[in-house]
């Protein structure tokens, strides 16, 4: 099986065409997957019975690497409901074997699910670890792909040496798809009402960055074809450090690391004068995967680059790092909770391709204003960048967010939800008087029961839409 480099280019035209299993084959064919051992299964050939083996109409084995260890199966139900899918996962989740489901019933929705096994530690007399299965579900609109959809899709390209690694590498997608704007990606680094909503009101969003895009636009003409197969030192020299420039830093390469220190960054990214540091970069071959290693890298191929940036902000190298690998830019601060998973990212391909020929729209500015230098900038006082700002303006608005949320829940709906339980009480029992001590206290941790349980389900409901699991009109939950 040949393994592509880099995640292959896709376009809404090719989900459109997801009609058939047949189109989904050649569409994993094309990706990379290894579809020669294509297979028609039965319910009962996977250990289905009963009113779930009835409810589907067809299964196939679509793709299995030669060792067998990570398998695409397109299930066909006569309608997708969650207890035909969570009655797969439970099954399939006891196999051997890694599984990435396609699941359809008419093919206008199609349902990824990717099953995640996680080892628990079992509760009790007879603990120790178990392996749990986690479905991580990802949904599109075949007729009405969006940006994010083709974004994410693109990252299921077979670029890794073996299944393992493959397995390893859905995972991140699969967690990185929540978290896929329009324009960017923000995993917990910002907030996004920031991003799409406030950020518009900012005085730098009326800036005009013609300049800067037309520049860029001509190093990135034609730049898959150009730079897929370069070497870091080329896409640094030819491509990055002109960037670099345009985006009004002065970088100053610095010397490969001496043994295993992987706090020294690739460049020191100056203000336009050389007289202060703004950034630390690290930068890599063109596509190269950002969420770990990747033997496609020829000169670092088992270098993390998500330790790399951790190791240098914890060294004071710098407070905010940008990662690249040419088409992916990637911000991490030093104030993030999780420096190594909170990050904010753009495909620079992406906010060219849609800004057109001319015109450095809103696509543009969410890469342009968040990677220049002015971002990096030290107020007056040398303490704060336009990013410090960004970022405390993110935490107060989680703040007051929490705050509202808090008052709402705890002095508006958590009397009545207490009220009720005693109106239920009274009326059940035929109580007169006053609840006694006892019964208040019984009352009050139902009701704090009751709120935690619906807190819980509105959160899996808002995180399922956020994955794209919402039933497609006229099917089942």
């Amino acid at each position: 099986m040949a393994v592509l480099k880099t995640d292959l280019d896709l376009t809404t035209r090719d989900l459109a065409g997801l009609t058939s299993a047949d189109a989904l084959a050649a569409f994993l064919s094309r990706l990379g997957y290894d579809t020669s051992r294509r297979t028609v299964l039965t319910p009962t050939s996977l250990g289905l019975s009963g009113d779930t083996a009835s409810s589907i109409r067809s299964i196939e084995l679509l793709s299995e690497d030669e060792e067998g260890f990570l398998r695409v199966l397109f299930v066909q139900p006569k309608s997708l409901t969650a207890k035909v899918r969570n009655d797969l996962i439970r099954i399939i989740g006891k196999s051997n074997d890694d599984y990435l489901l396609a699941l359809s019933s008419n093919f206008d929705t199609i349902e990824f699910v990717f099953i995640d096994k996680q080892k628990r530690e079992k509760v009790g007399p007879g603990g120790g670890p178990k392996i749990q299965p986690v479905p991580k579900v990802f949904s599109v609109d075949r007729r009405k792909p969006s940006p994010q959809d083709v974004r994410t899709l693109r990252q299921f390209t077979w670029t890794h040496q073996d299944a393992l690694d493959q397995y390893d590498k859905l995972r991140v997608v699969f967690d990185n798809a929540i978290f896929t704007g329009e324009f960017f990606q923000n995993r917990g680094l910002f907030s996004d009402y920031l991003l799409r909503d406030r950020l518009k009101e900012d005085t730098v969003w009326r800036e005009n960055p013609s300049s800067v895009f037309q520049q860029v636009r001509n190093l990135y003409q034609d730049a898959q074809s150009r730079w897929h197969d370069k070497g870091r030192a080329e896409i640094t020299s030819q491509l990055l450090k002109p960037v670099f420039g345009h985006l009004g830093f002065l970088p100053l390469p610095q010397p490969a690391p001496a043994g295993d220190d992987d706090s020294k960054p690739d460049f020191f990214l100056k203000d336009p004068t050389g007289a202060r540091n703004l950034s630390a970069a690290f930068v890599y071959p063109w596509g190269r995967w950002l969420d770990g290693p990747d033997f496609h890298d020829p000169d670092h191929p088992d270098e993390n680059p998500g330790a790399r940036v951790v190791a240098a902000i914890e060294e004071r190298h710098a407070d905010w790092a940008i990662v690249t690998n040419g088409r992916i830019w990637r911000l991490y601060s030093r104030q993030a909770h999780a420096r190594s998973t909170n990050f904010y990212e753009v495909d620079l391909i992406e906010a060219l391709n849609v800004s057109g020929e001319t015109d450095p729209n809103e696509a543009f500015r969410y890469w342009w204003l968040f990677f220049r230098f002015a971002a990096f900038q030290k107020d007056g006082a040398g303490e704060d960048c336009w990013l410090d700002g960004i970022l405390q303006g993110s935490r107060e608005y989680a703040k007051r967010l929490g705050d509202r949320l808090k008052e709402r829940v705890f002095l508006t709906i958590f009397p009545h939800l207490a009220e009720g339980f005693l109106a239920d009480r009274r009326g059940r029992l035929n109580l007169k008087g006053k609840p006694t001590p006892e019964e208040l206290s019984d009352v009050y941790e139902a009701t704090l029961t009751l709120l935690y349980r619906l807190l819980f389900l509105r959160y899996e409901e808002i995180r399922d839409r956020s994955h794209g699991r919402e039933q497609p009109s006229g099917e089942g939950r």
